[in-house]
Formats: structure tokens, C-alpha cells, sequence
């Protein structure tokens, strides 16, 4: 298991981003780093709007692939998992890039704990352009810019 952990939010998002691009690179997974960031840094911004800290961002393998887990304070994932509001937002916007970009998420830990598995053995040509379908109409559709905001 490799891990990084964050002790403030002085340039936290850069530092995961360096982080999964070091794995991406590490196993061979350079043309999925986008379709792996994304739910990764959407997870980890939701573990720093706490402003608690440490934010610990880990990596392993799965059944199928590889897995991220994002820890955070208490809870902090709760809004994610019991989104029921009627109307769109931007934790639901959150949870639909999360969860249609990844192969499996999970919540652990009383909320305070996020793992997202990438299947990566099994993604084909196919599989890579309907997760990338996704993300773009999802983009195209909201407010939501296009980067990752700091």
C-alpha cells in the first residue's frame, strides 16, 4: 500500500495530483489518470472542506485493479453518501463524475472514509470512451468549470 498524507491544506491538491500521477506512472496506467483523478479529487475536496486534518490519500490493489481510499475527520463523507435532494447540486454533480468514472465506490469508518476501485484489467476501448462520455456531458451540462477548482 502506498500512502500520502496531508497535514494542511497548503498545496493539497497538487501534492494528490503528483500522487496518483506517481501510481498512474508507477503501474503502467498513464491513460487513465484523468478518469482516476477526477473521483479521487472529488472525493479528497470533500475530506478538506472539513478543515480538519490530516486528509490521508492511499492506494492498493483490488479484486479487478486498484483502489484509492480518501480518510478524513469524522464523517466527513456523509453528505455524499445520503445525497436525496430533489433538485441537482453540486454533491450530487460530485457523486454522478464519482460514480460513473470509478467501477465501485464504498463508505466506511462512520462516513470519515471513502475507497473508489478502478477495474483497470478489464477496461477496454469501449469502456474508456463511455467513462469519458460521461465526464464531458456531465461538464457540458452544469456549472461545474472544467478543472478542478483550488
Amino acid at each position: 500500500m502506498e500512502k500520502l498524507v496531508l497535514q494542511t491544506h497548503e498545496s493539497a491538491i497538487e501534492r494528490t495530483e503528483s500522487f496518483i500521477s506517481a501510481v498512474c506512472s508507477k503501474y503502467h496506467l498513464d491513460n487513465y489518470y484523468a478518469i482516476i483523478s477526477v473521483p479521487v479529487l472529488k472525493a479528497m475536496n470533500h475530506a478538506l472542506s472539513s478543515r480538519q486534518m490530516p486528509v490521508v490519500v492511499t492506494f492498493d490493489y483490488s479484486k479487478d485493479g486498484i483502489c484509492f481510499k480518501v480518510s478524513g475527520p469524522d464523517n466527513c463523507f456523509n453528505n455524499l453518501k445520503e445525497t436525496t435532494s430533489p433538485l441537482p447540486s453540486q454533491i450530487e454533480d460530485d457523486m454522478i463524475l464519482i460514480g460513473r468514472l470509478s467501477d465501485a465506490i464504498s463508505f466506511s469508518d462512520d462516513g470519515s472514509s471513502m475507497k473508489i476501485v478502478f477495474n483497470v484489467r478489464g477496461i477496454d476501448s469501449r469502456e474508456a470512451m463511455r467513462r469519458i462520455s460521461v465526464f464531458e456531458s456531465v461538464y457540458r451540462h452544469s456549472d461545474i468549470p472544467a478543472e478542478v477548482t483550488r
